[in-house]
């Protein structure tokens, strides 16, 4: 049967692994002009597992609605863009915000670096609009609070949009070691790629 065979073969594809040693390999030899590095993590990645951790899905809808914007932009002329500086560093363009701006945060072995860029811009911009007002260990918005209630099952990945949703409609509690609601995950976030925490449900205190 034709749709058998259609489900064989999308399965199969599915397996198919993402990156193998001969296929760097190959890349390497053809001199493209960078080189290929086979990660151990690589070894056991198929194409459906790594489709999981990639959190962005496509919509032809937005994407021509992208290009219609970007083609009207240009057809502006110069006169509509603004010149882009060889070098700019947020964090010495508003020193008072510098160490907002420049904090680092770790996400641990959870799939939620979603969450961790789209809240840093956050931080920032508080930070920024409020003229400084905003800074200090206790200013940053709860990572954790935003990948628990934001979506479910924040550590399999996610887009910054459900962020910015959960913050226009109901806002969130601080976090950080000091905030009301401190971040749940531990480890490195480098080892996420090789293993996950499950999220926990989304509060509804402080701790």
């Amino acid at each position: 049967c034709s749709s058998d065979l259609t489900d064989l073969a999308a399965a199969l594809e599915h397996e198919r692994p993402v990156m193998t040693a001969a296929l760097a390999a190959s890349y390497n030899a053809a001199d493209v002009g960078y080189t290929l590095t086979m990660q151990p993590w690589m070894a056991h990645e198929s194409q459906a597992s790594f489709s999981e951790r990639c959190g962005r899905e496509m919509n032809e809808t937005h994407e021509a609605e992208v290009l219609l914007q970007t083609q009207n932009y240009y057809k502006g002329g110069a006169s509509r863009r603004r010149s882009v500086p060889a070098a700019f560093d947020s964090r010495t363009n508003w020193p008072i915000c510098s160490e907002i701006i420049g904090r680092s945060h770790n996400q641990g072995v959870c799939g939620s670096c979603w969450a961790f860029g789209s809240v840093s811009a956050v931080d920032s911009r508080i930070c920024i609009a409020s003229g400084g007002s905003f800074s200090g260990p206790r200013a940053q918005i709860s990572r954790g609070y935003v990948t628990s209630c934001a979506k479910d099952n924040g550590c399999g990945g996610g887009l910054a949009r459900y962020t910015y949703t959960l913050l226009s409609s109901q806002g969130s509690p601080t976090g950080g070691n000091e905030g009301c609601k401190p971040y749940f995950g531990t480890g490195e976030g480098t080892d996420h790629f090789q293993q996950s925490q499950p999220t926990p449900p989304c509060p509804s205190q402080c701790r």
